[in-house]
């Protein structure tokens, strides 16, 4: 997350703070507030598809200061492409390539803006997934894959593996 933080100050949007709405029902709301060309900007997070092994990917569905929705996700290439629709470039293959063999993790960035009927009817979906006791993991799942679906590239990044100490020791032993 640091890195994509970092990367999207490169390209001029800075990330200035993050701040909680109470709402009336005592529920709350995380906002992320982005300065962009010296305007703030306030983005509301709804929900967050949590990453796992099984997925490799996690996505999160925003709220926009123009009362919009979206969903941005980041994943591996694989996984992104076969299960979100997302058409990766050539260039960014290649660049991709050059990333893994210079021993870096690779990660593609996407979106997909959702209709307020769209969001609304994923939301009841993955809220009743949130609650079921028995069947938590498949649903949320299966909500998380059916809002990412048709998602288009944004980019790619690249970042050093930090393993935990002695790891990279053991993996050299491994090889020998």
């Amino acid at each position: 997350e640091e890195a994509l933080v970092e990367g999207a100050a490169q390209a001029g949007y800075v990330f200035t703070e993050q701040s909680v709405r109470v709402m009336k029902d005592g529920s709350t709301t995380e906002l992320y507030h982005v300065k962009k060309d010296g305007i703030e900007r306030v983005y509301e997070k709804l929900a967050v598809n949590d990453f796992t092994s099984t997925r490799k990917r996690m996505s999160a569905v925003f709220k926009t200061p123009e009362g919009k929705y979206v969903v941005f996700a980041k994943g591996a290439d694989m996984m992104m492409e076969l299960n979100c629709g997302v058409d990766i470039p050539a260039v960014a293959k290649q660049h991709m390539q050059g990333f893994a063999v210079d021993g870096l993790r690779t990660l593609v960035i996407a979106c997909k803006p959702l209709a307020e009927s769209e969001f609304l009817e994923w939301k009841q979906e993955y809220d009743a997934a949130k609650n079921d006791i028995l069947n938590r993991s498949e649903r949320l799942a299966k909500a998380a894959e059916r809002v990412e679906m048709g998602m288009e590239y944004i980019g790619v990044t690249a970042i050093e593996d930090k393993l935990q100490e002695g790891v990279p020791d053991a993996i050299a032993s491994l090889r020998q």
